[in-house]
């Protein structure tokens, strides 16, 4: 993955829940992965972890160190094509694909798919994500 795609989805453990809002807003997925300094992976941000904050305590200028998630889910690179079954097994959408000493390099996403809206629901049949037309 090329630097500036992978740096839509970085961010530092000391920026603010606005910074993390619009970091989020760019990258369109809904998660950041907290990196330190050194590209090193500490937690994961999800839209939705944002949200429970603002619920809580309305801060929109809080540090996300305060409540990123400090143990998230993560493959390192040369176990790759383990990450749909590890996705699928903790039911997340996007994985961080960390080297041997822990930088972030990469990351899985699953793509749901989509029904087209002119579809009638009778017209397809749902087998996992992957909608089938019969």
């Amino acid at each position: 993955m090329k630097a500036e795609q992978l740096d839509k989805f970085l961010i530092s453990s000391e920026s603010t829940v606005v910074e993390a809002m619009q970091k989020i807003d760019s990258n369109a997925r809904g998660i950041l992965f907290v990196t330190d300094n050194k590209q090193k992976l500490t937690g994961v941000l999800t839209d939705g972890d944002i949200r429970r904050w603002l619920i809580r305590t309305g801060d929109l200028q809080a540090a996300i160190e305060k409540f990123m998630n400090t143990a998230p889910k993560k493959i390192v690179k040369k176990e790759q094509n383990r990450a749909k079954m590890l996705m699928q097994q903790y039911s997340i959408t996007a994985l961080p694909v960390v080297t041997a000493k822990g930088v972030v390099s990469n990351f899985k996403v699953e793509i749901p798919f989509a029904i087209p809206s002119h579809t009638k629901s009778s017209d397809a049949l749902i087998c996992g994500k992957i909608p089938l037309f019969v």
